[in-house]
């Protein structure tokens, strides 16, 4: 199971230095395939390997307000440093590690996932802006999901959402200059497992992200498979 679509904006500002005043905004849009099959060892505990695809595209918008980058941003932007956008795609191998707690029909589950990313670009704005690497993560997530009892358009309203915090490695750290993120995430969604072929919801749903150095949200449609 796997979001299709996604959507996320990501702002940073320099605390110190020339440029204490300026902001920069990352915006990236997504979409992401792929699947895996899931292993049950107990009633509770499970592993599922995945492999998916990944298409992204990601810009960069610098707001000036220092008088240092009000003389540089033509450089600055000439160089690639800063007002740019990128398209790639990314190979994305990973192991999810689950047990499951059932309170009622309520279901929560603690989860873990490794992750291996390759990518690469294939269009961008600027010639010295190019991306090329690997990276590595870890996510460990906390997951609550409750029915509300009441249906619409034939299908029982959801809710719920999860807590997680993601450790970065590799390219993916060093490229953003971040260690770890957190992620609070609220959904609602309409009941479709064993109704309609593979969906098991569709629905929206939004994030807030936090880090060192770094907040965010993300914002779109919340769709999930079960095969």
């Amino acid at each position: 199971m796997t979001k299709i679509l996604r959507s996320a904006t990501l702002g940073q500002t320099p605390r110190s230095g020339l440029r204490a005043s300026d902001s920069s905004k990352y915006t990236t849009y997504a979409i992401e395939f792929g699947g895996g099959a899931r292993f049950w060892l107990s009633d509770h505990f499970s592993l599922a390997p995945t492999l998916m695809g990944l298409y992204g595209h990601t810009s960069n918008n610098y707001t000036a307000h220092s008088a240092f980058m009000r003389v540089s941003q033509a450089l600055a932007t000439r160089l690639g440093l800063i007002d740019w956008s990128v398209d790639t795609w990314t190979l994305r191998p990973a192991l999810n590690v689950q047990y499951v707690i059932r309170l009622n029909r309520s279901i929560i589950t603690l989860s873990s996932d490794p992750t291996y990313f390759y990518t690469e670009d294939f269009n961008h704005s600027n010639r010295n802006v190019q991306i090329d690497g690997s990276s590595g993560s870890v996510a460990n997530k906390i997951d609550v999901d409750v029915p509300l009892g009441m249906e619409l358009y034939g299908h029982e309203l959801r809710s719920g959402g999860y807590l997680s915090r993601t450790d970065l490695f590799g390219d993916l750290r060093s490229g953003l200059g971040v260690q770890h993120m957190n992620e609070i995430h609220g959904r609602l969604v309409l009941d479709f497992l064993n109704q309609y072929w593979k969906f098991q919801w569709i629905g929206v749903g939004a994030s807030y992200l936090w880090g060192p150095n770094i907040t965010g949200w993300t914002a779109g449609a919340d769709v999930a498979f079960r095969f």
